[in-house]
């Protein structure tokens, strides 16, 4: 049975929630033909010391937070994050039946990875229960992808000067 990842601080707690709670009226985004349906993603990975939070929207919204404090914002003005996270969310499209609709939103235990999508009709969610780093895994196409996008984060951070508190934990 998996264990739950260790408690975030309360400032990674209220990004998150932030983020769950966005409204895409609000945000004034309306459906496209390549996003009918999801208008924003979140992906989340369960560590023994902590939890990361990628948060991807169509608008170019990119964050990257974790748990244990600290995190990146702004990482959508760059192009290289900014196609990656649209991938990501079009991957979302093609896996929404695969997510189930939710109202609660638990964080994922350690070694397991959740995903939030965020559509025009609500919250639908996923965990994996197993390995979702094999191929095989129903859910890794979208795993996949969104861990193009925090590569591509990597990549940018190398290469330019961003400022995080913290590294997420290996």
């Amino acid at each position: 049975m998996s264990k739950p990842a260790a408690q975030p601080v309360q400032s990674f707690l209220e990004l998150r929630n932030q983020a769950l709670a966005l409204s895409w009226r609000k945000l004034s985004l309306t459906p496209t033909e390549k996003n009918p349906n999801v208008w924003g993603v979140l992906m989340e990975i369960g560590y023994p010391k902590a939890v990361v939070s990628l948060v991807c929207l169509i608008n170019g919204t990119v964050s990257f937070y974790f748990g244990h404090g600290g995190g990146l914002a702004g990482l959508g003005q760059y192009e290289s994050v900014r196609m990656k996270a649209e991938e990501f969310i079009q991957t979302a499209e093609v896996f929404l039946k695969k997510l189930s609709p939710t109202k609660k939103h638990p964080l994922p235990d350690i070694d397991r990875v959740r995903f939030y999508a965020l559509t025009f009709t609500g919250i639908r969610t996923g965990q994996d229960n197993k390995n979702i780093a094999d191929e095989k895994h129903e859910l890794f196409p979208l795993f996949r992808c969104g861990h193009e996008v925090i590569a591509a984060i990597r990549k940018v951070k190398e290469s330019e000067t961003i400022t995080e508190t913290e590294a997420p934990p290996e």
